[in-house]
């Protein structure tokens, strides 16, 4: 994960493509942000 994240940033030899998601929220979108939250780590909720 580590070697993929570096290759990421720095480039590599191979010129691979690497390809990211972001969810943009803020403060101003509080009921998104929470819903974004509880959807990516309610598996690990007890």
């Amino acid at each position: 994960m580590v070697r993929v994240s570096q290759a990421a940033i720095t480039g590599d030899e191979a010129n691979s493509i690497f390809q990211t998601r972001h969810v943009p929220i803020s403060i101003d979108h509080v009921e998104q942000a929470q819903s974004w939250f509880e959807r990516v780590f309610s598996a690990y909720g007890g």
